[in-house]
């Protein structure tokens, strides 16, 4: 999913640099019809994927969860998949598809054993430390970012953009080669803390009054290790984290719970600009980065191998 968002952004950078010359009426009509285009994607080549099979399972419908399980798998990995989503389904019975959403949710929150509590906790901690270093407000403000460190030409400023972008969807096929030997934990906590070290970076260069050699640093520095970490292991922890009968609402939760905080940072990040100054909003994301390193080494338990 990550890889996905990463390139979705690398191909929006690309496209309003194809798209600078043409006068600037066209240039955004064309950029806003481009963005239409993948969604039309989506929706076509939607009919053709099958429903997760632990969905199935839940909703007693075993013969169409076993199809999709052959379909995707070779029939000994299938038949082993099989067996281990009905003994998780038995073991959750009664808390699963028959549970209104509220109860659900209790389940999430309220959870009666403290492993499961420890655990849907922070996974849900986890979804909202991703935003709170500042990913959105580096992601959308780059342009902005480079331009105050003294990147001034227009086009240098647009490739800047791209290359950040760049960077970001290559260190993603890194982390997909490792996640499995390393583990989710150790990932997320160099992550964040590589996070913390770009964004002092980035608040040494606008502190010095434009130290431009700190703030490419930090701006590629920040990029690759969000992406090699905290990016695409967050996603991955955090279904790990909740009991079968509570995946799915429990990752909406924190979906919700991380889009809140990506969209309310991406609010403030101009205000925080002004109040604060560049360099004093950057050392704070830095802080924050510094937090979620120190939270997921404490409190963060690793999933690897065990859902």
């Amino acid at each position: 999913m990550h890889g996905s968002l990463g390139l979705g952004i690398l191909m929006g950078y690309i496209g309003g640099w194809a798209l600078s010359g043409l006068p600037v009426g066209t240039a955004w009509r064309l950029m806003i019809g481009l963005g239409a285009v993948p969604p039309a994607v989506v929706l076509l080549v939607m009919p053709c994927m099958p429903e997760s099979p632990r969905f199935l399972l839940g909703a007693g419908r075993a013969d169409e969860a076993e199809r999709v399980l052959y379909r995707i798998y070779a029939p000994a990995e299938a038949a082993a998949a099989l067996q281990e989503m009905q003994e998780e389904a038995a073991k959750h019975a009664g808390a699963g598809s028959g549970a209104g959403l509220l109860t659900t949710a209790r389940l999430v929150l309220c959870a009666p054993a403290p492993r499961t509590r420890q655990l849907a906790h922070a996974a849900l901690m986890t979804a909202f430390l991703q935003q709170a270093s500042g990913v959105e407000a580096a992601t959308y403000y780059t342009p902005e970012v480079m331009e105050a460190a003294g990147v001034e030409d227009e086009a240098s400023l647009q490739l800047a953009t791209i290359a950040m972008g760049a960077v970001k969807v290559s260190v993603i096929g890194v982390a997909a080669a490792v996640v499995d030997r390393c583990g989710r934990k150790p990932l997320l906590v160099a992550s964040n803390a590589g996070i913390a070290a770009a964004q002092l970076l980035l608040s040494a260069s606008f502190a010095s009054g434009g130290m431009l050699w700190a703030a490419l640093a930090g701006q590629c520095l920040f990029m690759a290790t969000f992406s090699a970490g905290v990016g695409p292991c967050t996603w991955l922890l955090i279904p790990e984290s909740f009991p079968l009968a509570a995946r799915g609402v429990g990752v909406g939760i924190a979906t919700f719970i991380n889009r809140m905080a990506a969209g309310g940072i991406a609010l403030v990040f101009s205000s925080l600009n002004r109040t604060l100054t560049p360099a004093g909003t950057f050392l704070f994301f830095a802080m924050c980065a510094a937090g979620a390193a120190a939270y997921t080494s404490a409190c963060v338990v690793e999933t690897k191998g065990l859902s």
